[in-house]
């Protein structure tokens, strides 16, 4: 649809165009514009006055109507109204926007049919027609039909971006993890190393010393595959501690010079201690020591829950443990299917099988093994 060919671009009220019209919009403790009499002066933007301009500026009453409109027109219109006893002024800043492609307009309309009905369109600029034909102002209107198989290929090009966004979000949740460590495997130089961060493991190793499953996974199937398949260091409590040293000084020594601390639990690691702590209190102290401490580091924390737990049983957790299970997750034992997978030595069975969910899991919230080196700046930082 083409604009009126008097107005070209762009048909313009401006300031206090709403006089014309009745002065609904003036505040009646200004002036009484219905017994009062007043006049409209309007400047350019350059300071001049104003006036009529055959084909280009037509004033009519307090309306300023601007035809053919160019870009230097742009600028700020000042109005000057003037009463018998005062005088009042207003500036109004107009943008004019450059010509679009087809009916030249820049900006369009929408308009809703109904289907299976008699309905009509209504040109948006036809209140302005008939306000310059009783200013003898010319104007014409012309209707185009835009083609519907025109915007087919865009439709289609937009609906493909988003489906391949929508697809390759959905691939990257499910294979996060398989991505992230090829990621890492392949690109090790983009990482930086570790090796003088001042830590000596990359994990610790916690568990409750009275669950014979729990001991026989910290102490058998975590060496097997994080240090000896995967090359990473740990502290076993248990099998690492030093005869003689201090239970609590070695926990906390050897907490701090770990990247990471995994704590292995159960059901009834948590349940069974608050009723035996008054009575074993000695015999539990390393395991009751590792957790305040995961509670102040809760960023390194790896969770690693060996059986399913009821909402009852975890009730009786502490409350910075379901916390960071809530909001971090934790990596699940008992999901794992018990089947022999590739990677695993024969009869080892799902459990030394580095490329099993479970494992690529751990694998995937333990530290990055990165070669790139630290600059020395970098690392004297670090060191105080």
């Amino acid at each position: 649809m083409a604009r009126p060919a008097a107005l070209t671009r762009l048909l313009l009220l401006l300031g206090l165009q709403r006089i014309c019209g009745g002065l609904k919009h003036v505040a009646p403790d200004v002036f009484d514009f219905a017994a009062v009499p007043f006049s409209v002066s309007w400047f350019e933007p350059g300071g001049g006055r104003m006036s009529n301009q055959s084909g280009r500026v037509l004033l009519a009453g307090a309306a300023l109507w601007l035809l053919r409109l160019q870009l230097e027109d742009s600028g700020d219109y000042v109005t000057i109204l003037r009463t018998p006893t005062g005088c009042y002024r207003q500036a109004t800043r107009l943008q004019v926007e450059r010509p679009a492609a087809g009916c030249g307009r820049p900006r369009s309309s929408q308009q809703t049919l109904t289907d299976g009905v008699t309905d009509m369109l209504k040109c948006p600029l036809v209140a302005y027609m008939e306000q310059l034909q009783r200013h003898h102002a010319a104007s014409q209107l012309t209707w185009y039909r835009v083609n519907p198989g025109l915007l087919l290929p865009v439709g289609s090009a937009l609906g493909g971006v988003t489906s391949l966004f929508i697809v390759s979000g959905v691939l990257f949740f499910l294979l996060k993890v398989d991505v992230v460590l090829w990621f890492r495997r392949t690109f090790p130089d983009l990482y930086a190393s570790t090796e003088r961060d001042g830590k000596r493991f990359d994990a610790y190793v916690a568990f409750p010393p009275c669950s014979p499953e729990l001991e026989a996974f910290a102490l058998q199937a975590l060496p097997r595959v994080l240090e000896d398949a995967c090359g990473y260091r740990l502290f076993i409590a248990g099998r690492d501690s030093s005869p003689g040293a201090a239970v609590v000084d070695s926990v906390e020594e050897n907490i701090q010079a770990s990247r990471r601390l995994l704590l292995l639990y159960t059901a009834s690691t948590f349940t069974s201690r608050r009723h035996t702590s008054n009575n074993n209190n000695n015999k539990d102290k390393s395991s009751e020591d590792v957790y305040p401490e995961s509670q102040q580091q809760l960023e390194c924390v790896i969770l690693v829950e060996m059986e399913r737990i009821s909402p009852a049983q975890l009730a009786l957790f502490p409350e910075a443990l379901r916390h960071l299970r809530r909001t971090q997750g934790a990596v699940r034992w008992w999901r794992s299917p018990r089947r022999c997978c590739r990677g695993a030595e024969p009869g080892a069975g799902h459990a030394l099988c580095p490329a099993s969910s479970f494992w690529k899991e751990v694998r995937y919230r333990m530290p990055v093994r990165g070669k790139r080196a630290l600059h020395p700046e970098t690392t004297a930082l670090m060191d105080l």
